[in-house]
């Protein structure tokens, strides 16, 4: 059957049920057909306008469009299901919809295996989203560590380095501090020895100036 349409918006609709699933919220399912020129980027929402209840519209809770062929699940509150009216909303237009039917059981566990199939899709997304998310963690993570290992090692390595040049330095410094010493005692040792020369020559002098000094005075004396 074809709705009555506002703005002539075309629209063919096939099926139009509903079924309460608790004491305040029903499921209304609808089928139906697009043009294929029709184009629309936001889904069609369901607008009802119930007494005793606000205006509402409704965005679907699943959408499906293949080629012509729309499908919508939508949940209602069981007070709007009583006298109200229903239209589709679509870039600005509104697609008269008559009541909907009450869906028999066989209805009922089609939506059921719909909505779970459903579930199980989004259930298996998630999952390989999950999965994809912890490979990228354990490949963050393995990153980290080895630029943690990378930056260690190259750590050691300037520390070692650094270790290695100060050993370096205090090697010369040692070395240089030895050669300087035994260059100082060998100085010292030469120093010495002059003036133990020195004074032995010294003492030599005197003494023969002692000896001339008491030969002349004995001469001195044998001649007075």
């Amino acid at each position: 059957m074809t709705p009555d349409t506002r703005n002539r918006a075309p629209f063919e609709l096939l099926r139009f049920t509903a079924s309460p699933v608790s004491a305040d919220v029903g499921v209304l399912e609808l089928d139906g057909r697009f043009p294929q020129s029709a184009r629309f980027t936001r889904q069609p929402v369901l607008v009802i306008e119930a007494r005793d209840v606000p205006r509402l519209e409704l965005a679907p809770l699943r959408a499906d469009r293949d080629g012509e062929r729309w499908s919508a699940v939508y949940a209602v509150p069981l007070g709007a299901l009583d006298g109200g009216t229903f239209a589709l909303g679509l870039r600005g237009k509104l697609l008269d919809l008559p009541a909907p039917d009450p869906a028999d059981e066989a209805d009922r566990l089609a939506q059921v295996a719909r909505e779970v199939n459903g579930l199980r899709r989004g259930l298996e997304a998630a999952e390989d989203v999950a999965a994809e998310a912890r490979a990228e963690v354990a490949a963050t993570e393995a990153r980290l560590v080895a630029a943690v290992a990378a930056a260690r090692d190259e750590a050691e390595e300037a520390a070692a380095q650094r270790i290695a040049a100060l050993e370096a330095d205090h090697a010369f410094t040692q070395a240089a501090g030895a050669e300087h010493r035994a260059a100082l005692e060998a100085e010292l040792v030469e120093t010495r020895s002059r003036l133990v020369r020195e004074v032995e020559d010294a003492r030599a002098e005197v003494a023969r100036a002692q000896e001339a000094a008491h030969a002349a005075a004995t001469a001195r004396a044998e001649a007075a």
